[in-house]
């Protein structure tokens, strides 16, 4: 993903950035980050869908990334399968 992002023509993201939240109560720690901006990514492979107890966290990791006025982008294989989707996406939250 990441280096889809950079061959896109994008900034390297951070790798491993934890989020933490105006009060300081931890957020996440996505896959990559573009930290200036406050966009996170996550890569989501199948257990993300076929997994009923990942599936519900992940529904509150994304609201709890949005409460901490974050982004979370979450990618899929289709993405890196067209990565001018991916680069579309967030190219502009840049």
């Amino acid at each position: 993903m990441r280096l889809v992002l950079v061959r896109g023509g994008l900034p390297e993201p951070v790798i491993g950035y934890t989020v933490y939240d105006a009060h300081g109560h931890w957020v996440g720690t996505p896959d990559l980050a573009y930290v200036a901006r406050q966009v996170a990514l996550d890569y989501e492979g199948d257990v993300h869908r076929t997994d009923e107890r990942t599936f519900r966290g992940d529904i509150e990791r994304r609201e709890m990334f949005a409460d901490a006025d974050w982004r979370h982008i979450r990618v899929t294989n289709d993405h890196l399968r067209a990565p001018h989707r991916l680069i579309a996406r967030v190219a502009p939250l840049l």
